[in-house]
């Protein structure tokens, strides 16, 4: 049985528990025990994340979660901050939190990167840890919505006390039970003015791409608490301000402010009624999704179809090297065609339009110390550092090393 005759929980049935659950999905599966430490793992790979183990796996909140939408003694799925997800059991028993079992990190099917510069940003990583941090994410595992539902329904029945687990073979031993990890929370603090500042920057000459990843770089920083013993409220507060800023950045790209504030009044509306945390990450993915959405459309009423074909090009490809026969043999263009039409509708030629785009992204990677020089012209393609130097201070009138003298 899951629970012995004192109200604690059988560890043994919990281990058959991680094993069945492991073995039947191939998913990471481990078991924390009521006093938050790490008791059985099974499945995680030897090639580790450069992030912290409390970017991937907060445990604080998940209880919040938990304990905020009645989620003890079910099974639901956790999205954190990278948008991986962990299939979640909390057992709770005598009105005291026994344990939980967690299962994951996995990927949904169908998942679209996210802007490079805006990951990187977030997690305040080099090109060198983003590189790692990608070797990692290619280890995990891709579900679908539908396999999202059946491994919930499987966790909630390994898991009832009702369910007999007393036959079910433990394969082989775990390579180590590990003791005692405690989990350390990093200090509060709120993102600075100029990181808003330098994002809506970014929203503006990047076509706003950086739009689809700016709630996942603000949530780099600890949430502030905004409504007193009610981490709901507190969330839906959050939301309420964030969207206000999403308004004001799609503005300064182009929106026109009745439909930017419309939007914001209609979203604010929809998270009012909503029942529990989770139901308000989703909210925000579509609130970032519609303003991504609203904002093409703009640009491509502005532009013509080839141009706004090429600017998507470009912004997906900026470390590439870029080439206007590429992109047009791409798009199905002419090169004539296509260079004619570009340097009609955007005042530059094409060549420079790149060139101006790469150096934008430049600039925001330099602010990390983090970065060499040298990583950052290897990254954007550059064929040389001495090229890039002289294209950065022609274009910004600083060199590199002043840029980085000046901006840190």
């Amino acid at each position: 049985m899951l629970y012995k005759s004192d109200g604690s929980i059988s560890k043994s049935y919990v281990k058959r528990s991680v094993y069945l659950l492991y073995y039947t999905t191939g998913i990471p599966t481990r078991f924390i025990n009521k006093h938050e430490t790490l008791e059985y793992q099974l499945g995680f790979s030897e090639i580790a994340s450069p992030l912290s183990d409390y970017t991937h796996f907060n445990i604080e909140t998940i209880y919040t979660e938990v304990l905020t939408a009645s989620l003890v003694n079910n099974a639901y799925t956790h999205i954190n901050q990278l948008d991986e997800r962990y299939f979640i059991y909390v057992f709770k028993n005598n009105k005291k939190i026994q344990g939980m079992i967690a299962m994951g990190p996995v990927r949904i099917a169908n998942d679209t990167s996210e802007n490079q510069l805006a990951f990187m940003t977030k997690q305040d990583l080099s090109i060198n840890e983003y590189t790692a941090y990608n070797k990692y994410k290619e280890q995990l595992s891709i579900v679908s919505p539908i396999q999202i539902q059946y491994y919930n329904h499987l966790l909630h029945i390994s898991t009832h006390h009702t369910f007999d687990l007393s036959t079910a073979p433990i394969l082989v031993e775990p390579r180590s039970e590990i003791s005692s990890i405690p989990v350390l929370q990093p200090e509060r603090f709120h993102h600075s003015y100029a990181l808003e500042k330098q994002l809506g920057q970014n929203l503006f000459t990047d076509n706003i791409q950086v739009l689809e990843n700016i709630a996942e770089i603000f949530s780099a920083y600890p949430k502030p608490i905004l409504a007193h013993n009610n981490p709901l409220r507190s969330e839906k507060n959050f939301f309420i301000s964030t969207v206000n800023v999403y308004a004001r950045f799609a503005i300064e790209a182009g929106l026109s402010a009745k439909t930017a504030f419309s939007y914001c009044d209609y979203f604010i509306q929809e998270v009012e009624v909503l029942s529990n945390i989770g139901n308000v990450e989703q909210l925000t993915f579509r609130m970032i999704s519609t303003y991504k959405n609203l904002v093409k459309e703009h640009k491509n009423a502005t532009f013509s179809n080839p141009v706004s074909l090429s600017m998507d090009y470009i912004d997906k490809h900026i470390t590439d090297n870029i080439t206007l026969s590429d992109v047009a043999r791409t798009i199905g263009y002419s090169s004539k065609y296509l260079s004619e039409v570009f340097a009609k509708e955007t005042d530059t030629t094409f060549k420079s339009y790149v060139m101006d785009k790469k150096l934008e992204v430049a600039k925001s990677l330099l602010l990390n110390p983090k970065n060499s020089i040298l990583d950052i012209c290897d990254y954007l393609g550059f064929c040389n550092q001495s090229y890039f130097s002289k294209m950065f201070k022609k274009n910004t009138g600083s060199s590199p090393s002043a840029f980085i003298k000046h901006h840190r």
